[in-house]
């Protein structure tokens, strides 16, 4: 085991000052990328030729294939013990997400669209129900075949999960929209204005929550309450900035000009400090 860590910034992390627990949770985030990353266990061995060691110190070969020692032990117990209630669970939701009726998901991914002025959409969204994803239960991510979805059901049901699936959909629709749309102009805007980070992260994540959220009302569940005052993603530091985009997106949605819209945002969010 390596007794340091270079971090992304350069700094060099020791055992002797961070102690090994914490140099070996810096390299296991590392090789969770890393396996994450190859798409299946299959591509595990792969890793190897790819990267033979991280960082110059940890030897690749070695790691994948502890780490495919513990998939492959830990799926009897998992296929075994909770595989059978699981794969139930997620074709239970699967059948409730494809009841709901084509026109009314199009409708909702439509609103997201004109009112973000996508241009532009992907002829298609992946979507990848699992039983649980663990931290957040919803997360857009980079796989060797493209962007995916992923999405726990063990925690949404109903017009939640739905509202989930258009939120993940966006930030698809984000990464391939352009300069043109609402998410990467506030990016612009609030970098010019010298906005720290979280806000040039945050503001149009916000702006995904509350648009996905109005989507799923008007298109799908007229009684739906948004998922980031439900389960608390508001309360954990974003409420403020909800707080100033939200107003701004009705009168968007009543037909204001995008650009306006993008200045009165950043207006409001400069506003603050």
């Amino acid at each position: 085991f390596p007794g340091e860590f270079e971090s992304k910034d350069g700094r060099v992390v020791t055992t002797a000052d961070a102690g090994k627990a914490a140099v070996a949770a810096r390299y296991w985030r590392v090789i969770d990328a890393v396996v994450f990353g190859t798409g299946s266990d299959d591509g595990l061995p792969g890793v190897a030729e790819v990267v033979p060691r991280i960082g110059g110190q940890l030897e690749t070969a070695s790691a994948m294939a502890f780490v495919n020692d513990a998939l492959h032990a830990t799926r009897v117990a998992y296929d075994r013990d909770v595989w059978p209630q699981a794969d139930r669970d997620v074709t239970a939701q699967v059948s409730a997400f494809d009841a709901i009726p084509p026109d009314s998901r199009d409708a909702a991914m439509r609103f997201i669209l004109e009112t973000a002025g996508v241009a532009s959409a992907p002829a298609r969204i992946d979507l990848l129900l699992v039983p649980r994803v663990p931290g957040k239960e919803g997360m857009t991510v980079r796989t060797p075949g493209g962007l995916v979805v992923v999405i726990g059901v063990d925690k949404y049901r109903g017009s939640d999960l739905a509202e989930v699936a258009v939120h993940e959909a966006t930030h698809v629709i984000d990464a391939t929209a352009g300069e043109g749309a609402l998410f990467d102009k506030l990016r612009v805007a609030l970098r010019a204005a010298h906005r720290p980070a979280f806000e040039v992260e945050q503001v149009p994540h916000v702006c995904m929550f509350v648009l996905a959220a109005e989507a799923v009302r008007r298109a799908i569940d007229p009684s739906h309450v948004d998922i980031g005052q439900t389960f608390g993603a508001y309360a954990r530091g974003l409420e403020p900035l909800r707080a100033i985009v939200e107003p701004e997106l009705v009168k968007r949605i009543a037909g204001r000009d995008l650009d306006a819209t993008v200045a009165a945002i950043v207006a409001g969010v400069s506003a603050r400090t």
